[in-house]
């Protein structure tokens, strides 16, 4: 590993994970000379386990990539803001938040949709059907 005697970034030992299932966090000492492939939430008990593409749970849930990962791109010189590393990071649905609302209350509305009466649905499409009308309307196509 490459030190600041050395001439080389200094390596982060600690990275905050953030549980994507119930948002808690906790600021863990990441291993030197290994990547750790399964960690438990120490609120919700969730067992995470990294995403597609990542080494270890702290490269997908970190706030920091682990200590293999900052050693290969200080040996390589690579900048982190174009590396295929931090490119896969930027996942929007990376976060509890974003995946609740992108993902969880979709599905939700739907399966709400299956057992609520007919009037609640019947009221749901016409109040849609309503704000769909208000967009202009395409006109006649126009011949050549």
């Amino acid at each position: 590993m490459l030190s600041e005697e050395d001439g080389g970034p200094r390596m982060i030992a600690e990275s905050v994970i953030t549980c994507p299932r119930c948002g808690h966090r906790a600021t863990e000492t990441m291993p030197t000379d290994a990547c750790l492939f399964i960690y438990d939430c120490k609120y919700c008990g969730e067992q995470l386990k990294p995403r597609s593409g990542d080494c270890c749970v702290f490269c997908s849930y970190g706030s920091v990539p682990c200590p293999p990962v900052q050693e290969t791109h200080a040996r390589d010189n690579e900048d982190c803001c174009d590396s295929a590393h931090a490119r896969s990071r930027k996942d929007w649905l990376g976060n509890a938040r974003d995946s609740l609302l992108a993902w969880w209350l979709p599905q939700a509305a739907v399966i709400a949709g299956l057992v609520v009466t007919v009037p609640v649905r019947t009221a749901v499409w016409v109040g849609a059907s309503g704000e769909l009308n208000k967009r202009p309307a395409l006109g006649p196509l126009q011949g050549g």
